[in-house]
C-alpha cells in the first residue's frame, strides 16, 4: 500500500473515532472547544515551525500567495454568479461558503510529512491569502448583500488576522528566513514533539464536529455549492501545472486547492444573517469529498 493511501486510511480512522465517540457519548461537541484551543495556540503553530524548517523565501513562494488570492477571489465570483437571482440570504450563503479553504485544521495535518519543505511553505503562503479573503473580502461582500449598512473597514479583518497565532508564526518565520536566522535547537525539538500531535488532534476534532442532517430546505443550494466549488477547484488544481513554478510547489498547490471549506465559514455565515446550519452541513460534507479529492490528486502528482 502506498504511503499516501496509508495516510488517508489512518486519518479517516481517526476522524471516525471522533465521530463514533461522539455518537456513543464518549465525546461531546463542547470538547471540541478545548481541542480547538489546543490546536490553534499550541500544536498548529509548532507544526508550522516544524514544516517551515530550512525554507528560503523565493519568487515561487510569493507566487503561491498570488495563486491563493486568485483562487479565493475566483471562487467568490463564481458563487455570486450562480446565486445572482436568488434572495439576499442565499446570495450571502454562497459568498461566504463557495470561497475559502480549511488549511490549518485540515490540509496542513493531512499533508505534513508528505510535502517537501518548499511545498509546505507554499501551502502556508496560500493560507495567508485565504485568511485575507475569508475574513475580509467575503465578509464585506456578504454584509453588502444583506444590506447591513456597514461600510467596509480593514480594522476587523486585520484584527482577526493579526490575533491568529498561526499568522503571527508565519510572519516570524518569514522574517527569520529573510534575515537568514535559525531557531534554537530546543525550539525545534519542542516543535517536533508538539507539532507531531497536530494531525491526530485536528482529525479527532473534525470527527467530533462532523454532522450530516439533510435540511428540509436549501438542499438544492447545498448541491449547487459543492458541485460548483469542487468542479472549479479541480480545474484550477490541474491548471497550476501550467505555471512556471518548481514541481514541488505545483504539487502542493494542486492538492491544497482541493481542501474543504474553512471551519470558520458556518460562524461567519450565521453572523451575517444567512443560513448557518446549511453552512455547517456544507462544511461537514466537504470533508469526505476533500479527503477523496486530495488523495486522488496526491496519487496523480506523486
Amino acid at each position: 500500500m502506498s504511503p499516501i493511501m496509508t495516510r488517508t486510511i489512518l486519518y479517516t480512522i481517526v476522524l471516525l473515532i471522533g465521530y463514533i465517540g461522539k455518537q456513543c457519548g464518549l465525546f461531546q461537541v463542547s470538547d471540541r472547544r478545548f481541542l480547538s484551543s489546543l490546536i490553534l495556540y499550541v500544536t498548529l503553530p509548532f507544526a508550522v515551525i516544524k514544516g517551515f524548517q530550512g525554507v528560503v523565501l523565493s519568487p515561487a513562494l510569493l507566487a503561491s500567495f498570488a495563486v491563493g488570492l486568485a483562487a479565493n477571489l475566483l471562487l467568490l465570483c463564481v458563487g455570486l454568479i450562480i446565486s445572482w437571482n436568488k434572495p439576499p440570504q442565499e446570495r450571502a450563503f454562497f459568498a461566504l461558503n463557495t470561497s475559502s479553504y480549511n488549511i490549518g485544521n485540515f490540509a496542513m495535518p493531512f499533508l505534513v510529512g508528505i510535502l517537501s519543505s518548499d511545498g509546505f511553505a507554499a501551502m502556508c503562503m496560500f493560507d495567508i491569502a485565504t485568511a485575507m479573503v475569508t475574513y475580509g473580502v467575503n465578509v464585506a461582500v456578504a454584509d453588502g448583500i444583506m444590506g447591513s449598512g456597514k461600510a467596509f473597514s480593514l480594522t476587523p479583518m486585520l484584527k482577526k488576522i493579526f490575533t491568529t497565532p498561526t499568522f503571527l508564526v508565519y510572519l516570524a518565520l518569514i522574517a527569520l528566513s529573510l534575515l537568514h536566522l535559525q531557531l534554537p535547537t530546543l525550539v525545534m525539538d519542542v516543535a517536533d514533539l508538539a507539532g507531531g500531535s497536530n494531525a491526530f488532534l485536528a482529525m479527532l476534532s473534525i470527527g467530533i464536529l462532523f454532522n450530516v442532517k439533510l435540511p428540509k430546505n436549501g438542499l438544492k443550494n447545498l448541491v449547487l455549492l459543492l458541485i460548483s466549488r469542487y468542479a472549479l477547484n479541480f480545474i484550477m488544481a490541474f491548471s497550476v501545472f501550467l505555471l512556471p513554478l518548481p514541481q514541488s510547489i505545483q504539487q502542493a498547490l494542486a492538492v491544497v486547492l482541493l481542501a474543504p471549506i474553512a471551519s470558520s465559514a458556518p460562524l461567519l455565515t450565521d453572523t451575517s444573517g444567512a443560513d448557518g446550519q446549511l453552512s455547517a452541513l456544507a462544511n461537514s460534507l466537504s470533508i469526505p469529498i476533500s479527503i477523496l479529492g486530495m488523495s486522488i490528486m496526491l496519487s496523480v502528482v506523486s
